[in-house]
């Protein structure tokens, strides 16, 4: 079993998949291509660090990290907010990784 539970919400399939090429060996990698499916799969398998899309089918980016923030337990996990959109951010990481 991992040690490290990352889960990747983003409806790119190129993107889910360049996360789980790009980490070494000890990473577990969830995968969700929507909102909803992201959100679920924090409540089931509590990940050590989530990388979310900004804009995603059924719930967006932002939706996911009001619900987050707005419970204790969860707001302790890290998360990157990652957008291939050019809008003004802190940091950035663009999509697509190589």
């Amino acid at each position: 079993m991992a040690s490290h539970k990352i889960l990747v919400i983003d409806d790119s399939t190129v993107i889910r998949k360049r996360v789980k090429e790009m980490l070494p060996p000890g990473f577990e990698v969830l995968e969700a291509k929507d909102g909803v499916e992201g959100i679920n799969l924090i409540y089931q398998e509590e990940p050590n660090f989530i990388m979310l899309d900004f804009i995603l089918p059924k719930m967006s980016g932002f939706e996911i990290f009001d619900k987050l923030q707005s419970e204790p337990k969860l707001q302790r996990i890290p998360l990157v907010l990652m957008s291939g959109r050019k809008e003004e951010v802190t940091a950035k990481i663009k999509e697509p990784f190589k």
